[in-house]
């Protein structure tokens, strides 16, 4: 029975996850394409605590999160993604493509052009 609960617990929250993850990833039809640019990147460091104390930290690799700018009707407008872009390196050539809700310009997504 309790194995049963926390299997269950697992599951739903893979899935809440992947319908979050995948909701950012959709782009409605609707959605227009604007010019964006990145402006910098945050560093961020994911570690957790490998035994219940904080002397004994994992860390894992720092990752780069970009954060981008883009102008609509002559309002600027800074997009970053609500579930974080693990990129390895910090790249300002590389090229974002940004997706918006013309309803609603808080409302953006990504694609990433290839090189």
């Amino acid at each position: 029975m309790f194995i049963t609960i926390i299997f269950s617990f697992f599951v739903l929250c893979i899935l809440v996850s992947a319908i979050l993850y995948f909701k950012d990833a959709y782009i409605p039809k609707e959605f227009i394409s604007v010019k964006g640019e990145i402006k910098f990147y945050e560093e961020r460091i994911r570690w957790r605590d490998t035994i219940g104390s904080p002397k004994n930290p994992e860390i894992s690799k720092t990752y780069y999160v970009p954060i981008a700018e883009y102008t609509y009707n002559n309002n600027i407008y800074i997009y970053k993604r609500k579930n974080a872009i693990m990129l390895d390196n910090p790249d300002f050539n590389r090229k974002m493509v940004l997706y918006i809700n013309p309803k609603n310009p808080h409302d953006a997504r990504h694609r990433f052009e290839n090189k």
